[in-house]
């Protein structure tokens, strides 16, 4: 509640002093870290600059809705047949195979685990990491640049999975966030503000 309460602060207040706006809204940005907190950061953000820092847009370039084949939370896993909590979701084969960075970031960590097969996990400011699983082919190299829309693999089904998918998530400050909530946020921001040149 105390966090609303500054963002509140922030959105209605501050603007009238003009004074270090951005400067404040980029460290409350830091400090929040639930999809309601950050929604409401977003809906109410008019700073266009930080926007491409915030993974808001699908990772799949494609022109239709994505398929998925598994939701953010707790679900019965489709190898182990056990409930266990989904980290992120997964998205199914599209037009493209195709996978981009949902932000401007640096790859802070990629290659093979068991689990999540080929994978690439990008540092973006503010808090935010997002992560790429189950990879056929990797673009990137550690501590590169990489900026929001930029390519970095393609799908695949590298590691434990039943078909061709990627896992997405999120994580912000340690917790994970339904990645939907965040895309949601994609429909809600012009277009024009969303432009990491």
């Amino acid at each position: 509640m105390e966090k609303i309460k500054k963002i509140i602060l922030i959105y209605f207040i501050i603007p009238y002093f003009g004074f270090g706006q951005s400067d404040k809204l980029e460290k409350l940005l830091s400090q929040i870290s639930t999809n309601g907190e950050i929604t409401g950061f977003v809906e109410n953000c008019f700073e266009p600059k930080i926007y491409p820092k915030i993974p808001i847009i699908p990772p799949i370039l494609s022109s239709h809705k994505l398929n998925t084949s598994s939701k953010f939370g707790y679900r019965v896993h489709p190898i182990y047949h056990s409930i266990k909590f989904h980290t992120g979701i997964d998205i199914t084969a599209s037009e493209t195979d195709t996978v981009i960075t949902t932000a401007d970031g640096i790859i802070h960590q990629m290659g093979y685990q068991s689990d999540l097969g080929n994978f690439i996990v990008i540092q973006h400011q503010y808090g935010f990491m997002t992560l790429y699983g189950h990879l056929s082919t990797i673009f990137v190299k550690p501590k590169q640049k990489v900026n929001m829309g930029q390519t970095i693999g393609l799908m695949g089904k590298t590691g434990l999975v039943t078909g061709k998918h990627l896992h997405y998530c999120i994580i912000k400050n340690g917790f994970y966030l339904n990645p939907f909530l965040m895309m949601n946020l994609y429909l809600k921001v012009p277009t024009q503000k969303i432009s990491s040149k």
